[in-house]
């Protein structure tokens, strides 16, 4: 139930009240065919969401994708962001047009 450790787990009984949290997620944006929110998977790559957006347009391009994502204070930092990098909840990507 908590993260998979089944040590963790309770016994449920009638009246109980369960609150299941909101699946994290992750925004995509620019030369992408769907851009919008998705669902964040676990170990997500840049190139599983940009999958999920639907793929590249003509014109995109992983090679300059950006991230925006919020530092422990709650400011927005700009990473450029790798085929293999891993993709955190909330985080903002943003994939840019190819120069050619």
């Amino acid at each position: 139930m908590f993260r998979g450790d089944p040590t963790q787990n309770v016994a449920v009984k009638g009246g109980d009240r369960l609150y299941v949290p909101r699946a994290e997620h992750f925004y995509i944006y620019g030369q992408v065919n769907r851009p919008g929110q998705y669902r964040l998977e676990r170990n997500m790559t840049l190139s599983r969401a940009i999958s999920a957006g639907g793929g590249l347009t003509s014109r995109g391009t992983e090679n300059r994708a950006v991230v925006k994502r919020r530092d422990a204070q709650g400011k927005e930092q700009e990473y450029s962001i790798r085929e293999s990098d891993v993709l955190k909840a909330d985080d903002v990507l943003f994939i840019k047009e190819s120069w050619f």
